[in-house]
């Protein structure tokens, strides 16, 4: 488990642990504590963990799960974020998985446990239902937590501590290349409580991750986007309205003047949201109009980070974006 000033979030992630279907005797259980000022630490040890301290010049999630798993001793390795909550059923699923399926790293549903109190916080748990949802079988390895197989971290070196964002993704990437296997359980694995308060935390939230989207998707040629869904209509359509508002907000988007635009254009389009094939998950489409304005809106905001990356880039200067684990105010996190 990794986190840094989570506060409450991470008291009930810490429970969550402790009521696990799992034998309690099984369990290594360690924290790494990103210097933290709000007591998280003691918190931990007070639950029964090991702590960690995890300091860097350039802090990153992927540098803090490493230094977790080096630490630990068991064959498998679930790795959790303090702002999430496990569902209890999870690991012993994820390890059957391991075992009966050969897989080398299991994840499965992300659910924004805030998700409905407030639009800022549905926007997000509309992308972790929808976009980031997939059928039940060998499926690549993408989620923020999940269980991964001591040994395969060990052969490729476990994550890359140069990566801000989408560590997970490329992980997954290099575990394909080495000829692992991993599973998508289509089952809930964490509860996660973004703590999103406003539509600029939002914004800054979502150009982050597409700056970095971007990145990762240059890394040795391969495109590692975040996942499609649907036929190509579709497709074209979420693509082609973001594009649009990037390449009319320019690449100095720090504030919310892309937002805006596309906002414009989702509104302008909003009706045709039925069509989206990307809205169905075993059947269900988008409920109402306002939800595919709202998952529309954060593409926007992933395609406004990927373009900062893209034009920085080519002029040689990279966006100089907010590269540590905090995206949020300072506040916000305790």
């Amino acid at each position: 488990m990794i986190g840094r000033n989570e506060g409450e979030r991470l008291v009930r992630c810490l429970a969550a642990v402790q009521a696990m279907d799992y034998p309690a005797e099984l369990l290594e259980k360690i924290y790494v504590d990103s210097e933290s000022t709000d007591g998280s630490a003691e918190r931990a040890a007070a639950a029964g963990f090991e702590v960690l301290r995890y300091r860097a010049e350039f802090r990153t999630a992927a540098g803090a799960r490493n230094l977790g798993w080096r630490a630990s001793r068991s064959r498998f390795v679930l790795f959790l974020d303090g702002d999430c909550v496990v569902d209890p059923d999870f690991l012993r699923h994820a390890v059957e998985h391991c075992v009966k399926d050969s897989a080398a790293a299991v994840n499965g549903r992300v659910e924004e446990t805030a998700g409905r109190h407030g639009a800022p916080r549905r926007s997000l748990s509309l992308f972790w239902e929808v976009r980031m949802a997939r059928a039940e079988g060998p499926s690549a390895y993408r989620g923020g937590c999940g269980l991964v197989e001591r040994a395969a971290l060990e052969e490729i070196g476990g994550f890359n501590p140069e990566l801000a964002s989408t560590e997970n993704g490329d992980l997954g990437r290099r575990l394909a290349a080495r000829g692992k296997r991993t599973w998508y359980a289509d089952r809930p694995m964490v509860g996660h409580d973004s703590g999103l308060r406003s539509w600029t935390e939002l914004f800054r939230h979502g150009v982050r991750d597409g700056y970095w989207f971007e990145r990762t998707a240059r890394i040795d040629g391969v495109d590692q986007r975040t996942p499609k869904a649907g036929p190509a209509r579709a497709t074209a359509l979420r693509q082609t309205l973001p594009l649009l508002s990037v390449a009319t907000a320019g690449w100095l988007l720090e504030g919310l003047a892309g937002l805006a635009i596309g906002a414009g254009l989702v509104a302008a389009f909003g009706l045709v949201k039925r069509s989206w094939a990307a809205g169905e998950r075993k059947g269900r489409s988008l409920s109402n109009v306002g939800d595919g304005a709202l998952l529309l809106a954060y593409d926007c905001m992933l395609w406004c980070g990927r373009m900062r990356y893209v034009v920085g880039a080519l002029f040689g200067r990279p966006s100089a974006l907010r590269t540590g684990p905090d995206w949020r105010s300072e506040d916000a996190a305790r």
